[in-house]
């Protein structure tokens, strides 16, 4: 199997078996113009493949990263998942991040937290997504979709 991160299929589209998901790539002039270019690199669409199975539970945003998995349901309860059993945390967010910044969330008040220690703790700014892929800063999008940068010491 062959995963290249940056890529992204235009859509998924369930298959008859509920346990599998092949990303269709749309047929548009941008993926024509692209695939001549990934099989110079030796890159077909065949080599993408997802094996997706159900998790129980039901969140409305998830993000997946150094090996946790947090989300964020319409309740705006914040859970966790460990072992395979989800644990709700404690807060009210709209929008959580976990990565190599650390765990990242916004409220619906657009307030940033970060967790320290297993609590939350209010920074400085306001956001309305975050993402904390970044080694050492977070970044997102403010209500006026300005994009902005935090340091993971903030």
């Amino acid at each position: 199997r062959v995963f290249i991160s940056g890529l992204r299929p235009s859509r998924l589209r369930r298959s008859a078996d509920p346990a599998s998901c092949t990303p269709q790539f749309e047929d548009s002039l941008k993926m024509r113009l692209l695939m001549p270019l990934l099989a110079l690199v030796g890159f077909t669409a065949g080599q993408v493949e997802l094996n997706c199975v159900q998790v129980p539970g039901n969140l409305k945003q998830i993000d997946a990263g150094n090996g946790q998995v947090f989300g964020v349901n319409t309740n705006k309860n914040i859970y966790t998942i460990h072992g395979g059993v989800w644990t709700m945390l404690p807060g009210a967010l709209i929008h959580v991040s976990v990565g190599a910044a650390g765990v990242w969330g916004v409220n619906s008040y657009n307030q940033i937290y970060k967790m320290v220690g297993g609590d939350w703790v209010l920074t400085t700014g306001a956001l309305k997504q975050i993402d904390a892929g970044g080694v050492q800063f977070a970044v997102g999008c403010n209500s006026a979709n300005n994009i902005y940068s935090l340091r993971s010491e903030e």
